[in-house]
């Protein structure tokens, strides 16, 4: 690729994509948040949480599943406007539902809207900005998907609910959505400047006539993506569990109401936001010692947060310090590693459905797990088993190959 031509879009791109991932980390993290205000009005149990939070996921995962293949063909960033649209509609469809049925649906057009940033954002990025600084700048678009997805949402969300309603929250989120349209219309131009350049952007040009299950068996050869295929989803599993679990039980084990649960909660995700520093430390230290170090201390700070007798200014401070070191973990087994572990013709590939599986798992697969469990384990042991995930973690990345490319020359001159 001809370096001005991609230049020319890293700094837009780069903000329009943390936006886009801030506002769907809201959406994302939405449910779980307001739960505890509209479940009354729905008549629901701690049951429907996790099965909201899976139908959310599992439209998500087929939305990225989806947006791969077509959006690439329609241009990305006019397909990502129709997603964005959608979502807001759909919010603003949910702040006047009164059926649990259409609330169910909603949620559904809500998690494949939102879900499109993820494969589209991953592919654009890795093409149009420079291999050194691919942990700088998905370390940036994950930190706003923590940041305010998780540590703004738990700020905003509850505080509005409990001010007015739950109805106001959503219609809140619908806004900021359509925000974040206008942002994506504007730079709509930008597919068609891509397309008029395919000759220059060689990479573009080297497109594989192969099938995507040839794709997907190709991708499979590579070790780094069998491993992080395993240690991705158990650390997803955890960060997707604890966010959608957190707030009640921290109602359940602590007593606390559902705003201060939340304020304590919004510990852990500032603690996130800040935890996609560690993908752009890794671009200088290398991908296999950040993430050992980030999850052995991340592990015990969960273990400290869950099993001290501790103030809420140091539950937070415990639960900041894991949300920390498990937000950047995830974030490099997530679309870092995966991106430098294959060559360019897989690329589309390994963005698309390593996230896939990864979601499925953690964010679909996980809640309804975790609310099936709830009917025979309290949330307190349910929070203790998570602590097993996170070991696989520290096992896979032994075997892991170090994909880093600042280190990978400095390894080279010294041979």
């Amino acid at each position: 690729m001809h370096a001005s031509y991609a230049k020319k879009y890293t700094l837009p791109l780069v903000i329009v994509m943390s936006l886009a991932w801030g506002i769907a980390g809201m959406a994302h993290n939405a449910t779980p948040l307001l739960f505890p205000f509209f479940s009354d009005t729905f008549q629901m149990t701690p049951q429907n949480n996790g099965y909201l939070a899976s139908t959310l996921s599992g439209c998500w995962v087929l939305s990225i599943l989806v947006s791969g293949i077509a959006a690439p063909k329609i241009g990305n960033l006019k397909y990502l406007l129709a997603c964005f649209l959608l979502t807001a509609a759909a919010l603003l469809l949910l702040s006047w539902s009164a059926s649990i049925i259409a609330f169910y649906a909603l949620i559904g057009v809500i998690g494949f809207g939102a879900g499109a940033i993820v494969p589209i954002s991953f592919s654009v990025l890795a093409k149009y900005t420079s291999p050194k600084n691919r942990g700088l700048f998905f370390g940036l678009v994950m930190a706003c998907y923590v940041f305010i997805g998780t540590a703004g949402a738990a700020t905003l969300l509850p505080n509005i609910a409990d001010k007015w309603n739950w109805n106001s929250s959503f219609l809140v989120l619908a806004v900021l959505f359509l925000i974040v349209t206008l942002c994506f219309f504007a730079l709509r131009r930008v597919d068609e400047d891509i397309a008029r350049n395919k000759a220059i952007a060689a990479d573009e040009a080297n497109v594989s006539s192969a099938s995507q299950w040839q794709l997907l068996k190709q991708l499979f050869q590579y070790r780094n993506i069998r491993i992080t295929v395993i240690c991705g989803p158990a650390i997803s599993i955890w960060f997707l569990t604890v966010c959608a679990y957190s707030v009640l039980y921290l109602m359940e084990a602590h007593h606390f109401d559902p705003v201060t649960a939340a304020f304590i909660f919004n510990g852990f995700g500032i603690g996130s936001a800040f935890g996609d520093l560690l993908p752009i430390a890794s671009d200088y230290i290398g991908r296999r010692i950040t993430i050992f170090l980030a999850t052995a201390i991340g592990m015990a700070c969960f273990a400290c947060y869950l099993w001290l007798p501790l103030s809420i200014p140091w539950m937070m401070i415990f639960f900041g310090i894991s949300g920390f070191l498990f937000s950047g973990v995830m974030s490099l087994f997530f679309s870092i590693v995966p991106s430098e572990a294959v060559p360019p013709e897989l690329l589309e590939t390994a963005t698309t459905y390593n996230p896939a599986f990864t979601e499925f798992m953690g964010g679909t697969l996980a809640p309804s797990l975790v609310a099936m469990l709830s009917l025979y384990l309290s949330l307190s042991s349910i929070m203790d088993l998570l602590l097993l995930l996170p070991s696989l973690a520290l096992a896979g990345v032994l075997f892991m190959k170090e994909t880093a490319p600042r280190v990978l020359e400095r390894k080279a001159k010294k041979t």
